[in-house]
């Protein structure tokens, strides 16, 4: 990534994105898969956003894009690392937000559901069209939102933490 940055010194809008899922279960998952999803979705989108600010900076703050999922918002069962992983991303995302505004950087995450990325080639369903929300993100970051919520399962995960967790967790007692 430090090779990266040192190359790419006018670079004034990084994106975060990257696609991984050790489907593993938090209780009885293997620990080096569920790190593997924390790598891939926390550190490592830390570690970019690190070594490219200084360069954000320098260009007059720029933007950062952290691309991120409906999951960081809910858990479902055999994917809770990539859960947990996900929310470390939103998570991310507020905290460093918070700490670039004063060099001027535009922090926002982006939000979506299933969608034709080959991220999700075991699903057996409809997925969302992955130019779409492309469109959809770059339009959101270009109006200087901080969030963009890129479809309706996105935007269903968002509303559903104002409610009570029994009506998105039927099974939980």
């Amino acid at each position: 990534m430090a090779r990266a940055a040192a190359v790419a010194t006018d670079v004034t809008v990084l994106i975060n994105n990257a696609g991984s899922t050790a489907m593993a279960d938090l209780v009885t998952g293997d620990k080096a898969a569920i790190a593997q999803d924390l790598d891939v979705y926390f550190w490592g989108p830390l570690e970019m956003i690190r070594v490219f600010a200084p360069i954000l900076k320098a260009h007059g703050g720029g933007a950062i894009l952290n691309v991120n999922s409906a999951m960081s918002r809910v858990a479902a069962d055999r994917a809770n690392a990539y859960h947990v992983a996900k929310a470390a991303e939103w998570a991310l995302t507020s905290g460093v937000r918070l700490e670039l505004a004063g060099q001027g950087t535009l922090v926002a995450g982006a939000y979506l559901g299933m969608t034709d990325t080959g991220h999700q080639e075991w699903r057996d369903g409809p997925l969302g069209d992955a130019a779409t929300a492309v469109r959809t993100m770059l339009d959101g970051l270009e109006a200087g939102r901080l969030e963009i919520i890129v479809d309706d399962l996105a935007r269903g995960a968002k509303a559903a933490l104002a409610g009570d967790p029994r009506d998105l967790y039927p099974a939980a007692v």
